[in-house]
């Protein structure tokens, strides 16, 4: 599954981070699967377009607690 969105326009608290300009939160079935989408040739060939695009990448790996 995959996400996008921007910052909501939600009151300023500490525990908001509203420092960043565009969000993608990704869904994987699995481990693998993830590992398979980092070297996946269209991932690449994206990074290697639109990598100018952007001053840094921060990413939240988590496991579903489910």
């Amino acid at each position: 599954a995959l996400t996008v969105g921007a910052p909501a326009p939600t009151e300023a608290r500490d525990v908001v981070d509203h420092s960043w300009a565009v969000s993608e939160a990704m869904t994987f079935d699995s481990l693998a699967d993830q590992a398979d989408y980092q070297v996946h040739p269209l991932h690449q060939a994206f990074i290697a377009a639109c990598g100018n695009l952007w001053e840094r990448v921060l990413v939240y790996d988590i496991v579903d607690a489910a």
